[in-house]
């Protein structure tokens, strides 16, 4: 699913840091779903900062998401299918090769945390060590990262991108609290 922000509601979103910030909390939570959330997420970030804006927001919730585009997990993700051994390795070694040439401004891009702080809101980190297509130790690397800045993070296992449809219930349960427990 594609969308575009109007520049009414990125006005709503977001504030120059220079101007007051109001005393309520915002309203809005991010949620990203896997890789393309992160890439998402980085472009918009570098827009507002671009204009010197903050975006506001109460919460961010990761799901599936290892929160920055690397070749190591660009090369995982097209090559995860591959059975043949000798093949995912060319197969790997191939498309790393391809996406450091084609893409490698996007990995500058999106290849960073949240280098401008940005996003220090609490997160919740929803993902699965079983996941084939994430790197899982670049989702948890960021749980660590998140929580040396003194972030507030919580961690919740389950599919990827299934959280929805195999735990319904416990999930929209989460995803619906966590913005509100006002831990922050």
């Amino acid at each position: 699913m594609n969308w575009r922000l109007t520049s009414s509601q990125l006005q709503r979103a977001s504030e120059p840091s220079g101007d007051r910030i109001s005393e309520t909390t915002p309203k809005a939570v991010l949620h990203l779903f896997s890789n393309s959330g992160s890439i998402k997420l980085r472009h918009l970030l570098h827009c507002l900062d671009a204009r010197n804006v903050k975006l506001k927001t109460r919460a961010v919730i990761l799901d599936s998401c290892p929160c920055r585009a690397s070749l190591e997990g660009g090369s995982h993700f097209v090559t995860v299918g591959i059975k043949n051994s000798v093949a995912r390795v060319i197969a790997r070694n191939g498309s790393a090769c391809c996406v450091s040439n084609v893409y490698d401004g996007q990995c500058r891009i999106c290849g960073g945390w949240n280098l401008d702080e940005n996003i220090t809101q609490p997160r919740l980190f929803l993902y699965n060590e079983e996941d084939k297509l994430c790197q899982v130790h670049e989702i948890q690397e960021r749980i660590a990262a998140c929580k040396a800045e003194g972030i507030v993070v919580e961690e919740n296992g389950s599919d990827h991108m299934r959280h929805t449809v195999v735990h319904k219930e416990e999930y929209w349960s989460l995803v619906t609290a966590f913005p509100e427990r006002g831990c922050w």
